[in-house]
């Protein structure tokens, strides 16, 4: 089962070769209520802009990152939730507004709490 991510999570831009952005999504506040180790779940709307996308020409029309555009249901627990919504797990997918669009790579830095 993926481990659930926390504010406490690292959640990266870009991460497919042979392009590598590696812009790291900066993650709003989390009110959530429930906790692992001492840090607060995150749900979709947890995920904010993105810094650092080294996504730059060339080639040409290359754009940075500085967006997640969509988080896909996919990506989110079905049964653990917070404030009605599931709560984000590692194996996190979604898209960016860099062009080209980077897929997001998602590491839990925590071992405690799982789910499906």
């Amino acid at each position: 089962m993926p481990k659930v991510l926390t504010v406490a999570s690292t959640v990266l831009c870009g991460t497919a070769a042979p392009k590598l952005h590696g812009g790291t999504v900066a993650h709003a506040t989390s009110n959530a209520k429930l906790k692992v180790a001492g840090n607060a779940v995150l749900v979709a709307t947890s995920l904010g802009t993105i810094a650092g996308c080294s996504n730059a020409p060339p080639p040409t029309g290359a754009t940075p990152c500085s967006k997640v555009l969509t988080v896909p249901p996919v990506s989110t627990a079905t049964k653990l939730q917070a404030g009605g919504n599931g709560v984000l797990l590692e194996t996190l997918s979604g898209t960016t507004n860099g062009v080209p669009v980077g897929p997001l790579l998602a590491t839990a830095n925590q071992a405690k709490l799982t789910a499906i």
